[in-house]
C-alpha cells in the first residue's frame, strides 16, 4: 500500500458486492529536521563526496576526498563507532547490501578533476570488518560516480562519468551477479548523468537528480528527468521531472515513495537543504521540511521511521565539509487490510481479479482465493 494511502471497502448487504476505493498518496510529515545528539558524545569524521548505508538497524557512512575511515551509527545504543580506514582513497559511489557484505563498485579515487576511476569492486564485512577484492568492472564500461541498486540477488550500475569531472557522462546499464562474477549489458537509460543516486521501489529501479558533469562549470547541467526501469517488463520509461535540479543528492526509497535530499547547483553557492518526495505510482512530487543545514555529497538512510542525513559540504564544490548529523521523523507505515469473502465464479480455486471501483479511485485485486485484500 501507497504511504498512507487508506482503501475503504464497503459491502452492501443487497447480494450485490458494493466496493469504494478513496486513496491518499502524500506523505504527510508533521515534524522537522533535528540535530542528532550521540549518547556518548561521539562523532563522525567530516567529508563529502561520501555515501551512507543501511544494514540492519545500522547506518554505515563510507567514502570521501581524502581517505576516510568506514563508520557505523547504531541507531539502537545512539552511538558512532570507528571502523577502521578503507583501503584507499574513494569517493562519488553509492554502496549496496548484500547478505552481511557491503559492495562498493563505480567509484572515483584521487584527484579532481580528471579523477582516476576504480576498477575493482570492493566488499566490506560488517562482521570481521575487513575488506576484499571481489570482481571488476568490464573494460568497456568502467566509469566512477555511478549510481548502484540491488535487485533480487543481484547488483545494477547505473550511469556515472568516464571522465571524472570533465565531459564523459553515460547513460550505460549493467547487471553484475556476485555469484558468478558475470556481467551483463542492458538497455541503456534514456538519460546521461553522473552525480546522483537510484532506489529500488518494488521492481521498479528509479534514478533521479545528477548531472552530465564538464568543465569549466562542473556543477551546471542538471538533468531533471526522472528515469524508471520496470524490471517486470525490461523497459525504461519516464517519469514527472524533479521540481528542484541538483546533484550530489541522496535518495531513499520509503512505502513507495523517493525522498531526494540535499544536492548543489551552480545557481547556488551554498548547498541545497531541498527535501522533495516522489510518489512512484501517482507520479507526483511533494516538499518535504527542508534540513537544518544545506549539505551535498553526503550519506544517509533510513532506519525505523527515521531519515538520517549525514556529513556532506555545506557551499557548492566542498570547499568546507560538516561533521554534524540530524535525522527526520516520517509518518509511521501503517497497513491496514479489509479482507472481505467473496466467490469468483471459477471453479477449483484458481484465483481470480476483482475490480473495485470508486468515486475516486480503482483498486485492482490480483489472484487471491478466497478472500481478498482491499490493497494497491
Amino acid at each position: 500500500m501507497n504511504l498512507y494511502s487508506r482503501y475503504a471497502c464497503l459491502l452492501a448487504l443487497s447480494g450485490l458486492l458494493v466496493f469504494s476505493c478513496a486513496s491518499v498518496a502524500d506523505l504527510v510529515v508533521e515534524s522537522s529536521w533535528q540535530a542528532l545528539v550521540t549518547s556518548d558524545g561521539s562523532s563522525l569524521t567530516a567529508r563529502h563526496e561520501a555515501a551512507g548505508v543501511v544494514h540492519e538497524d545500522n547506518l554505515y557512512l563510507l567514502g570521501g576526498r581524502g581517505n576516510r575511515p568506514v563508520e557505523r551509527y547504531s541507531v539502537t545504543i545512539g552511538q558512532w563507532e570507528n571502523l577502521g580506514l578503507a583501503p584507499f582513497e574513494m569517493h562519488h559511489m553509492q554502496p549496496v547490501v548484500m547478505g552481511d557484505s557491503i559492495y562498493v563498485l563505480g567509484a572515483f579515487t584521487c584527484c579532481y578533476p580528471r579523477e582516476e576511476i576504480v576498477n575493482e569492486i570492493y566488499a566490506f564485512d560488517t562482521q570481521e570488518g575487513s575488506w576484499d577484492v571481489v570482481g571488476s568492472l568490464p573494460i568497456n564500461r568502467i566509469r566512477g560516480g555511478a549510481a548502484v541498486v540491488a535487485h533480487e540477488g543481484k547488483i545494477y550500475l547505473i550511469g556515472g562519468n568516464v571522465a571524472g569531472h570533465d565531459v564523459g557522462a553515460v547513460s550505460w546499464f549493467d547487471e553484475y551477479d556476485p555469484l558468478t562474477d558475470e556481467w551483463r549489458e542492458l538497455p541503456d537509460a534514456p538519460n546521461a548523468r553522473d552525480h546522483f543516486s537510484a532506489v529500488m521501489v518494488g521492481d521498479q529501479l528509479i534514478a533521479v537528480g545528477g548531472r552530465q558533469t564538464a568543465q569549466p562549470n562542473p556543477a551546471s547541467n542538471p538533468v531533471t528527468a526522472t528515469d524508471i526501469f520496470d524490471f517486470t517488463v525490461g523497459q525504461w520509461r519516464s517519469g514527472s521531472p524533479i521540481p528542484t535540479p541538483r546533484a550530489g543528492v541522496v535518495s531513499v526509497a520509503y512505502d513507495g515513495h523517493i525522498i531526494v535530499a540535499g544536492g548543489e547547483i551552480n545557481t547556488s553557492a551554498v548547498a541545497l537543504d531541498v527535501i522533495e518526495a516522489y510518489d512512484v505510482e501517482a507520479d507526483t512530487w511533494q516538499v518535504l521540511p527542508s534540513m537544518t543545514s544545506g549539505r551535498h555529497g553526503s550519506g544517509g538512510g533510513i532506519v525505523g521511521s527515521h531519515f538520517y542525513m549525514f556529513s556532506g559540504a555545506p557551499t557548492t564544490g566542498g570547499a568546507f565539509e560538516l561533521a554534524s548529523s540530524e535525522r527526520l521523523e516520517l509518518p509511521v507505515i501503517e497497513v491496514t487490510d479489509v479482507a472481505v469473502p467473496v466467490t469468483t465464479g471459477r471453479k477449483g480455486g484458481g484465483g481470480g481479479i476483482l475490480l473495485l471501483v470508486g468515486l475516486i479511485g480503482v483498486c485492482v485485486l490480483r489472484n487471491v482465493n478466497p478472500q481478498y485484500s482491499c490493497t494497491d
